[in-house]
């Protein structure tokens, strides 16, 4: 029996072995296919290593890791009725158990699909870089524990509470079928956010980064930002509630993103459920419905923001432009609703790059009578689907601005707002930048945006 490894001892493994190869993905793939009596069977192969370490006041609190983890999903299709199993075991017997599993439960269902099932053969995918030496490294505690050791100090020096979050993951998607589908990608992913908390409670700063290369998110500055916005935002004021011009970070115009992204699905549009159709009409393809410097665009070669070449169902995935120039250009198409449109499947991958403009926050700042800094957004729930009225709070680091300079810490607003309303309001855009977010990949401006709603003052920090 193998000893366990410690998660404090050094990983003596290649990095190519934390994760399934390319060339041992497809052979187990073929071990199942030969296992499988049915013609159409579809095999989704993941495999996963990740390591994570927590800290909170001031102190390491979790360590944790996760080895070469694989999980196998047999998608079964016999006449017309599909079924599915999945294992993470990848012997024999337990293949064999999942391969029988899948292959009863076609044949026990209704029919539930065409009659003629999806079973597209090899496809051709854009390779973007998503696996770097610098994640893989990260795994390694002792990679992991000097970067957290030097944020506490830090914040210990400073006389402020941190608390953080750092975890790299390397890990693997392989799609194949029996008629010559073959998809594979090996990429890695790393990502630190740090708060930090005063003494006495009433100040609160927040950073983070993230990226497929580790050795591109800067540990140091993102620990002495969040240090910084903590120490400068002790003894907030209260202010009245109402429309003020805004500047937001990158992080905090994500939040508001995220929901614009969510809403690019051609079914729900047509149907009127989104602010991208209206009821008897259709979907708003071609008309303008953000700011004409607004472009939202999807890509998987993306530097900064780049993503996994195929769907789910192993088709390649292009760049695809959601808005240019402010016009609605592309919806989502899922294959079902494509078929009865006649029309071509679009995927959404939930990745965005915002095109952004060349004003530095500090330019926003000097150029702003008076409004607020807003450093993060935070609870953000979407109210209405239509009109994607969202709620939330501002936290950890919000500041009035006056005759273009920030003068004071402000107790944190909840706002009512529309994002569709604020990316028609846009004043100045920075330079886009990767947000830290554990989801897919979001490159987003800072924006100066004018007359956004703060509806009442919250207890948050």
């Amino acid at each position: 029996m193998t000893e366990p490894r410690s998660l404090f001892a050094s990983r003596p493994e290649p990095a190519s072995s934390l994760v399934l190869s390319k060339a041992d993905a497809e052979a187990l793939g073929k071990r199942i296919f030969a296992m499988s009596t049915a013609p159409v069977t579809e095999v989704t192969i993941r495999s996963t290593s990740h390591a994570n370490t927590r800290f909170a006041l001031n102190e390491v609190t979790t360590a944790g890791a996760s080895d070469s983890f694989v999980d196998v999903v047999i998608h079964t299709t016999i006449n017309a009725k599909e079924g599915r199993a999945s294992t993470n075991r990848i012997d024999d017997a337990g293949l064999r158990a999942a391969v029988e599993a899948s292959e009863r439960l076609a044949n026990l269902v209704r029919k539930t699909g065409p009659g003629n099932p999806f079973n597209p053969g090899g496809q051709t995918y854009v390779e973007p870089t998503l696996w770097f030496a610098s994640t893989a490294s990260a795994l390694d505690p002792s990679a992991r524990s000097q970067v957290v050791r030097k944020a506490i100090v830090s914040a210990s020096k400073a006389n402020v509470v941190s608390a953080g979050y750092l975890q790299a993951e390397a890990r693997s998607v392989a799609i194949m079928n029996k008629n010559g589908l073959f998809a594979y990608v090996h990429l890695t992913n790393s990502i630190y956010t740090l708060t930090a908390r005063t003494t006495d409670g009433t100040g609160s700063g927040w950073a983070g980064g993230t990226s497929e290369d580790w050795s591109r998110v800067d540990a140091d500055r993102i620990a002495g930002r969040a240090i910084d916005l903590a120490l400068r935002s002790r003894n907030p004021v209260a202010m009245e509630p109402g429309r003020y011009t805004v500047i937001l970070e990158p992080a905090a115009l994500a939040e508001l993103i995220m929901p614009v992204i969510g809403s690019l699905d051609a079914n729900s549009s047509d149907m009127g459920t989104t602010p991208f159709g209206t009821p008897g009409r259709g979907n708003r393809i071609g008309e303008k419905v953000l700011d004409s410097r607004v472009n939202l665009t999807a890509d998987p070669m993306d530097r900064d923001g780049g993503f996994q070449p195929f769907d789910y169902e192993g088709m390649p995935v292009q760049k695809t432009p959601w808005v240019e120039n402010g016009v609605l250009t592309n919806l989502a198409y899922m294959r079902w609703y494509a078929r009865l449109k006649d029309r071509a499947p679009v995927y959404n991958p939930f990745a965005v790059r915002m095109s952004g403009g060349t004003t530095t926050v500090d330019e926003m700042i000097a150029s702003t009578r008076r409004g607020f800094y807003v450093n993060r957004l935070s609870a953000v729930k979407t109210l209405d689907a239509k009109s994607l009225l969202c709620t939330g709070v501002t936290r950890d680091g919000l500041f009035l601005i006056e005759n273009g300079r920030i003068v004071k810490p402000l107790k944190n607003f909840r706002f009512n707002e529309s994002p569709m309303f604020i990316l028609n309001n846009i004043e100045a855009m920075g330079v886009p930048q990767r947000v830290a977010t554990s989801g897919p990949p979001l490159v987003i401006p800072p924006v100066m945006v004018r007359d956004f709603t703060f509806s009442s003052l919250s207890d948050a920090v």
